[in-house]
């Protein structure tokens, strides 16, 4: 399920004919399943206004001393492999550096996916969240981090660099508390 939100679903829409949806955290644990969905929905004859859009919102794993991420090398891979032309691919995404990282990944001899830049994350934040949260901010009394989802490096590179301040800060984290 991609996190997009609607506003810019609706103007893509209007604009291409959109194929697919494509979130790369549905596909973390198992690339297969990606390549096995394009297998299913690639066309024999791409339309102009055919596209794919790819939900790149998460922050993605890196190999040590890799400048791509594992996700993304497997993400276009599967596009490849199932001979879809990557111009028929749209990456939303807010990281700054994608593009340098699809220059590694893509051959020169390759087209290139169209990227937008900060409009999953943004509006991910805005929707889920934001509008949720029926507090006013001046009633928080403390101050707590909450990195309960999927254990993910960056949650993990987080709580080691804070986990001292446990006695200061509640820190929840893997469903354990972490107070003194």
């Amino acid at each position: 399920m991609h996190d997009i939100a609607k506003q810019y679903t609706d103007i893509l829409e209007s604009q291409f004919n959109i194929i697919g949806y494509v979130s790369i955290r549905d596909y973390w644990n198992d690339f297969r399943k990606l390549d096995e969905y394009l297998k299913k929905t690639r066309k024999e004859v791409f339309d102009p206004h055919d596209r794919y859009v790819v939900d790149h919102g998460e922050v993605c794993y890196y190999m040590p001393h890799a400048e791509y991420s594992l996700d993304l090398f497997n993400v276009i891979r599967c596009f490849i492999h199932q001979d879809i032309d990557l111009d028929k691919v749209i990456i939303m995404s807010y990281h700054t550096t994608i593009e340098r990282e699809l220059d590694l990944l893509i051959p020169k001899s390759l087209p290139r996916p169209t990227v937008f830049h900060g409009l999953t994350w943004l509006n991910f934040m805005h929707d889920r969240i934001k509008n949720d949260v029926k507090h006013d901010p001046k009633d928080i009394t403390h101050h707590a981090v909450c990195l309960i989802r999927n254990n993910r490096v960056h949650r993990s590179a987080l709580y080691n660099g804070i986990k001292h301040l446990k006695d200061k800060i509640l820190i929840k984290y893997r469903g354990d508390y972490l107070v003194s």
